[in-house]
């Protein structure tokens, strides 16, 4: 259970107001309590729990402006840890399978169909390649706590992210809108400000789109076309091999504190990975909701099993992770594991030395390895237990 807060300060305290995030059954709640500084405050919430219906105690995280996310604190077992963010079989997963089995993915010009960061389409001998990305206000933004010039970024940025994933060149997007009452030109020159901004750093273009109004909130949806860098195949994420090297390419967890709608897409450190590692980039995807959860379906794709360093994660850690685990109580390893909208590339490399200095100009982490089957972390203390299937994924 994820809840939206707003905070209103008042003398010494601070009255807190919230409502349920989109999609949940929580009821609102209102708490108080001491001001402190911005990303520093802890508040105690009570909230039941959608499933259980049990109240229990949780934390919120603010910004300058007094507004925030709250996460609940009290941890409970299994695959459930930590409210809306915990999946088992989902139902995502299920529609993604079913989806592939459809006649027409069988197509002998889809190279590459539904299953991975891209399609690969044969247009007369040449790779084209499609994706796209929906954004909805209170799932993915949130018009009362960020900019529309941030919102436009990153409904653009999602999407070249994809690109990234698969060391591909954006060519062009088509935005579709769908527009709430109160939405003005103004609006709109804000919005494409940020989606021209993204643009603009990746030598793309926008070409068209569709605009559409209804009662509901702000909801965005991109479709980018990409094309292969000179003499570099789209890495797919099937190529995985047992002793392939697991790496990122940055800091994971504690997004939701800012960097989910400001991140850098990783489109030029992928063409300069696979330009400097060939043919030993076996496979990559992005990290979008959550590392756990990825590495599940990187290792689902490839057909083998992965066994993660917690020594080695623990460097990767974002400090956004532990700020956000000073504030709610949750491991900031858990938030690296779990949160997501990272957009880090997840990488399966064959490489024996340090890859901290294989591809010069492009940092590179390790984190673990492939293994045949299984799907485990490897503790500080020596012993191995199993690294759920965690993240957030829209249908369960």
């Amino acid at each position: 259970m994820i809840l939206r807060v707003a905070a209103r300060s008042s003398g010494s305290r601070t009255q807190v107001r919230g409502r349920r995030r989109t999609g949940s059954r929580a009821p609102g709640f209102s708490a108080s309590f001491a001001c402190g500084p911005p990303l520093a405050w802890r508040i105690l919430i009570r909230a039941p729990d959608p499933k259980t219906r049990v109240w229990r105690t949780g934390s919120a995280a603010t910004d300058s402006r007094g507004a925030g996310i709250a996460y609940p604190v009290q941890r409970k077992t299994g695959t459930e840890s930590y409210g809306c963010k915990m999946s088992t079989e989902s139902g995502e997963r299920q529609l993604v399978q079913w989806l592939s089995r459809m006649p027409a993915t069988r197509d002998p010009r889809v190279r590459l169909g539904i299953g991975d960061d891209m399609a690969v389409l044969d247009s007369g001998g040449r790779c084209v390649l499609m994706s796209s990305d929906m954004l909805l206000d209170g799932v993915h933004f949130d018009r009362t706590m960020q900019t529309l010039d941030a919102i436009g970024y990153k409904a653009i940025g999602c999407c070249l992210s994809d690109c990234a994933a698969m060391a591909v060149r954006p060519i062009g997007v088509t935005v579709s809108l769908g527009l709430p009452g109160d939405w003005t030109l103004e609006d709109s020159k804000s919005l494409y400000g940020g989606m021209g901004r993204a643009c603009d750093g990746h030598g793309c273009t926008i070409v068209g789109g569709d605009t559409t109004a209804w009662d509901g909130r702000l909801a965005i949806d991109v479709a980018m076309v990409a094309e292969c860098f000179p003499g570099v195949a789209p890495v797919r994420r099937s190529g995985g091999r047992v002793g392939d090297r697991l790496v990122v390419t940055g800091r994971l967890g504690g997004s939701i504190l800012g960097r989910h709608m400001t991140f850098p897409p990783r489109v030029a450190e992928a063409r300069r990975i696979v330009e400097v590692l060939g043919e030993r980039v076996h496979a990559m995807m992005d990290i979008s909701d959550g590392l756990a959860l990825d590495l599940h379906r990187l290792c689902g794709a490839s057909g083998v099993g992965a066994r993660v360093s917690e020594s080695q994660l623990t460097q990767v850690v974002h400090d956004d992770a532990r700020e956000l685990a000073r504030m709610d109580g949750m491991p900031a390893l858990d938030h690296a594991l779990t949160d997501g909208e990272d957009f880090e590339l997840l990488i399966a490399i064959q490489y024996d030395g340090d890859v901290a200095t294989a591809v010069p100009g492009v940092p590179l982490w390790a984190i673990g390895e492939m293994v045949e089957t299984g799907l485990t972390m490897v503790h500080v203390d020596g012993h191995e237990a199993p690294l759920g299937r965690r993240g957030f994924e829209h249908l369960r």
